[in-house]
């Protein structure tokens, strides 16, 4: 069953709204009533998904993101949508919904929310009274071992160039994928071992099958990591793989 969206009447007579030029406010309305949104205003969405559904090209989108900013975020392939839970009418049913899909949202993409929202606890606070509603914050990294070997640069080196790889890969769907971020880059490493150097061959399948029916949504290669699985499934699934992508999944 499709989901309804409901906008408020007084939407279009918004300040924020009325100073927007035409396609601005067609590209807001959408972020606010696609069938990808969730009930706590933060949701999972593709750039790529998100530009075949609104037939603008990257270059349009990235412009107009800058000019929607302070009202809708886009933050590692999720759209975060400011202020979202405090317009809804919140009642057992509704709060019970929040709490549900907030759950969802990985940390480190609440952690960010925070940063960026000053007012992310007080409408959190306001909208449900609920933990789950405030960015839950990554427990500290254990002291890495320093292991004394006298060949360690080359190896260090090597990874870089395999990170920098992925990430290019993923930024051909996810423009604004960050090349610093740890958790993208120790997911590289991860993925890498657990398949046996195959990270690679994972990630265009993750890619190439990106707004399919029921494929998993993967734009960062922390999602690759959490999703794999999810993706080993759909593969499997698929009669028909795109070319370019993994030619056996194990």
């Amino acid at each position: 069953m499709a989901k309804k969206r409901y906008i408020n009447t007084k939407f279009w007579s918004d300040t924020f709204v009325v100073e927007l030029n035409p396609l601005d406010r067609y590209l807001f309305l959408y972020l606010l009533t696609n069938e990808h949104t969730d009930i706590c205003g933060i949701y999972e969405l593709p750039w790529r998904v998100m530009a075949r559904e609104t037939g603008l090209d990257d270059d349009m989108l990235q412009k107009m993101f800058t000019r929607l900013d302070g009202k809708i975020y886009y933050i590692d392939g999720w759209i975060y949508i400011k202020n979202f839970v405090k317009h809804q009418a919140v009642n057992e049913s509704i709060e019970t919904g929040i709490k549900r899909s907030m759950a969802l949202v990985p940390n480190y993409i609440l952690a960010k929310i925070k940063e960026i929202d000053t007012d992310w606890d007080r409408l959190g606070q306001t909208a449900a009274d609920c933990d789950l509603l405030k960015p839950k914050l990554k427990p500290k990294p254990k002291p890495k071992l320093k292991l004394k070997l006298n060949n360690l640069q080359p190896a260090v080196a090597e990874d870089n160039g395999l990170i920098t790889e992925i990430m290019n890969i993923f930024k051909t769907i996810n423009p604004t994928i960050n090349f610093g971020h740890k958790t993208n880059r120790q997911a590289v490493l991860e993925i890498n071992k657990a398949t046996n150097g195959k990270v690679k061959d994972y990630a265009l399948y993750a890619i190439s099958v990106q707004g399919q029916p029921y494929a998993p949504v993967i734009t960062t290669p922390y999602q690759l990591k959490e999703k794999l699985t999810q993706l080993k499934i759909f593969y499997g699934k698929s009669r028909q793989p795109k070319k370019g992508g993994i030619t056996i999944l194990k």
